[in-house]
């Protein structure tokens, strides 16, 4: 799965830069922070599941997914520059 979210951000890297106009140093940033919040969530999320079980931190991670999602579409929309 982790290979699986890693892939999906390079591809989706030059659509990024042309929609935003932004330069080749800022598009190696965000890949960048990408990986690295990544490699720190990983164990993070390990720690948990080993503490407090798979399935209940599967549980809060869905539930708390989906609490998020309606408070994403109430942000004001990230205008291309």
């Amino acid at each position: 799965m982790g290979a699986l979210d890693i892939g999906i951000v390079g591809p989706a890297l030059p659509a990024i830069k042309a929609a935003f106009g932004i330069n080749e140093r800022l598009v190696s940033w965000i890949f960048t922070i990408y990986i690295l919040f990544f490699m720190i969530g990983t164990p993070l999320m390990a720690k948990l599941s080993d503490t407090y079980g798979r399935k209940t931190i599967y549980i809060l991670d869905v539930f708390y997914s989906q609490l998020d999602q309606p408070l994403q579409s109430l942000q004001h929309p990230l205008k291309p520059c």
